[in-house]
Formats: structure tokens, C-alpha cells, sequence
């Protein structure tokens, strides 16, 4: 990919007044395309006489005719380059897509011949499609042929593609060879069943050295027979000398890539030895594809199935262990002042939200089955006939919903709000604290209709507020960050804090939600004040408070004051040498120094060592955008 971009690069610099002419052309054809007839065989330049530039206005307005349509060409040559910018997670090949995108220069958005927007480099990406994709195919529906066929063509095909190395495409190709096997026997059985005993004999015997009529149909539908029909008479074997590493998995991985990798090569090998379990031979096959960098989006596309398998067929170790991963990838508390996990805090990101979709899909599943069975019930008044389709299925799907629940229950919802919290998702972690109010109050109300009928109605179960049993602090924190300003003063006012210190963090908290500057750094210093006279100084609220001070400084403009309070905080509890700033103020800091044109300082913080793993987006932007402005103003290339 990067050979392909700086080939582009260089093409579009070469020939930029050629480009210039399709921008142009593309731009006539989106405005004009309803109302206006253009004949591409005629060139006004060509009769001036340049025939140069009419050779080469004939071929942009070829091009702007043939493309306009779909988009135009420069339309979707830039939509392709900025979803790829979304997809790409290299760093090298994001610099080599910028240079790209710099070549091209700017262009009107008026000029392009579809509107550019970021829902569809959504909708492009292979992890929404496949979500929507497996929410309509549980497992428990017997869906077998599909999730292999949906695996073989939409990951295991583009994984090849996409594959760095040789090694990558040998353990793609292994993974590709060993799904043609299983669905050629899934295809020779559902073909052999509609032949008589002739023609189902000689299906048999071709199919042994040959693909199937059904298989063949099937990759050439998905357009990707060309490019998996070579593997149908490879000979690729793998030896399995190496152990799968056993648990815990995500304590020891330093990358999201590691963990995916090594848990769910554990789950393979714990299901290949389970005699239960349903799918282990279409697991099986896909055990050298996971152990690839370019099969990761496979290993993504496995791990509901994975953990469903683990919990549904395996024993009670097993969905303990499955449970304690979950757990550990939600967990971003730190002993003492290191981190429990080595990843950095985008690796963390993924990780989390692999799980969020996990959480996700399973329990839509369950909600969907739930709802199908009812509206079944209700349309044939038969309930039994329901039980007897799902029963049609090698999964038990009774067994497997109460799985789920099981599963799910074991996942704290308050961990869960946390997490998505600390990673940016802040509607979603609402949502969790949401439910996990109401599910108190809801079994609280359940237990007590058990115990008197009476008592139900006077429960809480009907409540428009439920605020009991969660995390204030954060929910208000979510609140004025979605700017749901009103819900958040509300809940302060019911929730009533007795502390003085919670007391202080809400009004700063509001204020600054409010963009009341002034009042909210007036309400961080008394909260830092009382915090230091009482003694009882937490370390995680002590540097929320700390920051907060400091970002009202930067609103209000007191960049010194930013500079001498961040040196002040840090000389605090730290032995650091004349200087220097801790890793919590060290992009605040940064701000204020390029902000106030102290180079000299900037120069010392930018090349100071720090570790950057645990810093969020903002503060590695503010780190990045001190150092730009640092090479800037020192000419650095």
C-alpha cells in the first residue's frame, strides 16, 4: 500500500495541471450533469491549435463523463484516501497518506460531484458491516456454511491481500485451504441431497478431486473464486509444536493485537479438545490465521463466537477465565503509581471496544431471540412449535440464552460505564449507568412482589429518576460533557453530597460545563485548598483537580500562571529536578509555553523523556501540537 500512495504521489505532482483539468471538469459536470448536454469527441481547446492542452482537456472531460455518475473521479479517489486515513492504524503509511492528500491541495467541496461525509467511512469500515451482518445470524440458528463462507471471503481474502510478509500469506492461505475443505463437504452433502442415487454417486466421486457445483456458485457470488481457487490444491500442513500460552492474557500483553491473538488461540485449543463443542473444526481451521498481524480483522470476527463456545460447551474454568479477561480489559485502575496493564492507552481503546461489541451483540441476540419467540407465540398460539425450530440446531438455544445471562451478569455494568468513560465513549457509558440503575431497582422490585404483593406498587420500579446504586460523580461528569446540562443540575440537586470536597468537584465541574471559567478555577482552588489542610488527599482526584485548575488558566488566558502553577504542582510530591513537569501537566504546560513564544522552554519540554502510554487524545495532541510548533519555529524538517 505504501509502494501504491508514493506512486500516486508522484503522479498527481507530475502531472498537476492535468489534475487541475479533472478538478475542473468534475465540477461542470456536478453542476451542470442535469441541464446541460456535453459532448466528450468535441474540445474547444483543440481548436486554438495547442494540441497539447486539448489532448489533455479531452481526456479529463472523458474521464468527468464517463465518472460522473457514480461520483466523479476526484470525488472518489478522495473518499477512498479518507476512509483509508480512518482505517489505517500504521504510522508510516498515515504520513505517506497525508503527502498524498497535500499533493491533491485543497478543493472546494462545491466541485465535487457527491457530497464527502464521515458516515460513510462508517460505513465502510468491515466491523460495522459484519456487526449488522451477525445480528441476524446467531449461531444457534444453525448457520454454519454462512459464517464460514462470510470468514473466507470478507477477511481471510483481503487478509491475504493485505499481508506484509510471506509468513503472514502462509498462515492466511493455510486458514483459506482448510475452510475450502469444510465447505466443500458442507456443499457436496446439500448437493448429494437433491441428485438421485446415480447422479449423487458420481457427485461424490467428483467432488473428491474437484469443488462443488454449490461452493463454486457461492465464492463466485462473493467475486472471490479467482483468488481462493488456487488454494483448492495447495498442500499446506501446519505442525502444532508450540502450546497455546495459558491465561492471564491480557496482564501480560503489551498490544491489543498480542491479546486477541493469544486468548483466542487458547479458546481454539480449548475447543478443539471439548468433544461439546459444536464448531470446533471451523475454529480449528482458522488457527494459523489469527496468529497473523493481517488476520486480526478474523481473529475480531471470531471472538463472540469464541467466548459463546467457551461459555456454552466448556466447564466451569473456562468461563472463569473468559470472565477474568473481560474484566481485566475493562479495568484501567493502577497499584501504587504503575499501570496493572503495559499497554498504552490506545491499544486499551481497541481493546475495550472489541469488548463493547461483544457485550453488545450478545445481548441483542438474546433480546432478539426473546422478542422472535414472543411474536411467534403470539401470531400461531402455539409455543411448542417455537421450541421445536430452535431445537433444529446443533446449538441449544435455550442452554445458550441462559448462557449469555449468565455471562453478561458477571460483568459489572458500573465497570463497564467506567471504562467506556475513560476511553472516550461517553453516551455509551451513560447508557451503561442507566441500566445498571434500573436493573437495581428492578430486581429490588421483583424480590419484594415475591415477598408481598402489596409492597410492589409502593417500590421504586416506577420512578422517572433512578440514580440509586451508581456513580454520581460520573454520571454528572457524562452529563455536562454531552452538554445535558439540565439532567446534570438535577441530579446534583437529588443526590445532595454531605462532603465538602464532592461538594466542590460538582460546582466546578458544572461551571466549567457552563463555560464559567472564572468560577470554576475559584472552586478548584478551594477544592485543592481543603483537600491540603484535611490531610485526606486522594491521588486520582487530587490530579483531576489539578488539571482542571490548569485548564481554566489556559481558557482564561493566564498562561504564566500556567507555567508557575504546573512547576509548583509538580515540585509537590515528585523529586524532579529544576524544571521539570510531571507526565499528568506536562501537556498543559506545553500549551502555554508555545501559546506564550518561551521556545527555550518548549524546547526542554518537548525533548524531555516522558512516558506517553497512559496520557489520553487530548493530552497526546497537545503533546504533538507543542512538538510541530517547536520544529516550526526552529526550522526543523
Amino acid at each position: 500500500r505504501k509502494v501504491v500512495l508514493e506512486h500516486m504521489t508522484d503522479l498527481i505532482k507530475a502531472n498537476r495541471s492535468f489534475f487541475q483539468n479533472l478538478v475542473e471538469y468534475e465540477e461542470l459536470a456536478s453542476m451542470h450533469f442535469l441541464t446541460v448536454v456535453h459532448d466528450p469527441f468535441s474540445s474547444d481547446r483543440d481548436d486554438v491549435g495547442d494540441k497539447s492542452v486539448g489532448s489533455s482537456s479531452y481526456m479529463a472531460s472523458v474521464v468527468a463523463q464517463e465518472s460522473c455518475v457514480n461520483g466523479g473521479f476526484v470525488t472518489n479517489l478522495l473518499r477512498r484516501l479518507l476512509s483509508r486515513c480512518v482505517d489505517e492504524s500504521d504510522r508510516d503509511l498515515k504520513d505517506v497518506l497525508a503527502s498524498c492528500l497535500g499533493e491533491i491541495g485543497a478543493i472546494d467541496p462545491n466541485r465535487l460531484g457527491r457530497e464527502i461525509s464521515s458516515c460513510q467511512f462508517e460505513s465502510e469500515l468491515q466491523g460495522s458491516k459484519d456487526n449488522e451482518w451477525r445480528l441476524s445470524h446467531p449461531p444457534w440458528k444453525g448457520h454454519l456454511d454462512r459464517y464460514q463462507l462470510r470468514l473466507l471471503s470478507r477477511h481471510l481474502v483481503t487478509s491475504l491481500k493485505s499481508s506484509p510478509t510471506i509468513l503472514d500469506q502462509h498462515k492466511i492461505s493455510f486458514g483459506i485451504q482448510e475452510l475450502l475443505k469444510l465447505l466443500n463437504e458442507s456443499g457436496s452433502s446439500n448437493y448429494g441431497r437433491a441428485e438421485d442415487g446415480a447422479k449423487k454417486e458420481r457427485a461424490d466421486k467428483s467432488t473428491k478431486s474437484s469443488m462443488s457445483q454449490w461452493l463454486r456458485e457461492k465464492l463466485e457470488e462473493a467475486d472471490v473464486l479467482n483468488v481462493v481457487e488456487p488454494f483448492w490444491t495447495t498442500n499446506y500442513k501446519q505442525a502444532d509444536t508450540a502450546a497455546a500460552k495459558s491465561p492471564p492474557f491480557f496482564l501480560k500483553s503489551n498490544s491489543y493485537y498480542a491479546w486477541l491473538s493469544s486468548f483466542s488461540r487458547f479458546l481454539i485449543s480449548r475447543s478443539i479438545s471439548n468433544k461439546n463443542s459444536i464448531w470446533r473444526s471451523f475454529f480449528y481451521a482458522c488457527r494459523s490465521a489469527i496468529r497473523s498481524n493481517a488476520g486480526i480483522s478474523a481473529a475480531e470476527f471470531l471472538f463472540p463466537l469464541l467466548i459463546l463456545d467457551a461459555v456454552c460447551f466448556g466447564n466451569s474454568h473456562d468461563e472463569t477465565i473468559v470472565v477474568r479477561e473481560l474484566v481485566s480489559s475493562l479495568t484501567f485502575d493502577t497499584v501504587g503509581s504503575e499501570a496493572i496493564c503495559s499497554m498504552n492507552m490506545r491499544e486499551r481503546e481497541k481493546a475495550a471496544n472489541s469488548v463493547f461489541t461483544l457485550i453488545d451483540l450478545l445481548r441483542k441476540w438474546v433480546d432478539q431471540e426473546i422478542e422472535d419467540r414472543y411474536r411467534e407465540s403470539r401470531r400461531r398460539k402455539r409455543a411448542a412449535n417455537v421450541d421445536l425450530e430452535s431445537c433444529t440446531s446443533a446449538w441449544p438455544a435455550d442452554i445458550v440464552l441462559s448462557k449469555i445471562r449468565r455471562l453478561l451478569d458477571q460483568i459489572p455494568l458500573s465497570l463497564c460505564a467506567s471504562a467506556a468513560s475513560r476511553v472516550g465513549m461517553n453516551a455509551r457509558a451513560l447508557q451503561f449507568l442507566e441500566i445498571d440503575s434500573r436493573s437495581q431497582i428492578a430486581s429490588s422490585a421483583i424480590s419484594n412482589a415475591k415477598k408481598n404483593t402489596a409492597s410492589y406498587h409502593d417500590s421504586k420500579f416506577l420512578k422517572s429518576c433512578h440514580i440509586d446504586g451508581i456513580d454520581l460523580q460520573l454520571t454528572k461528569k457524562l452529563l455536562g460533557q454531552l452538554c445535558d446540562f439540565d439532567t446534570m443540575i438535577t441530579i446534583s440537586q437529588k443526590s445532595n453530597p454531605s462532603e465538602l470536597s464532592s461538594r466542590l468537584l460538582e460546582v466546578a465541574t458544572e461551571r466549567e460545563m457552563y463555560g464559567d471559567w472564572e468560577g470554576a478555577l475559584q472552586a478548584y482552588e478551594h477544592l485543592l485548598d481543603s483537600r491540603l489542610r484535611s490531610g485526606n488527599i486522594v491521588g486520582c482526584s487530587k490530579n483531576r483537580a489539578q488539571k482542571g485548575l490548569l485548564r481554566c488558566l489556559l481558557k482564561l488566558g493566564r498562561l504564566d500562571s500556567v507555567l508557575n502553577q504546573a512547576y509548583g504542582m509538580s515540585k509537590q510530591d515528585l523529586d524532579l529536578k529544576e524544571m521539570e513537569f510531571s507526565n499528568e501537566i506536562l501537556p498543559y504546560a506545553t500549551e502555554a509555553a508555545w501559546r506564550l513564544g518561551k521556545w527555550s522552554s518548549l524546547d526542554s519540554l518537548v525533548n524531555e523523556e516522558h512516558d506517553e502510554s497512559g496520557q489520553d487524545a487530548h493530552a497526546r495532541y497537545q503533546l504533538s501540537l507543542g512538538r510541530t510548533m517547536h520544529s516550526i519555529h526552529c526550522r526543523l524538517p
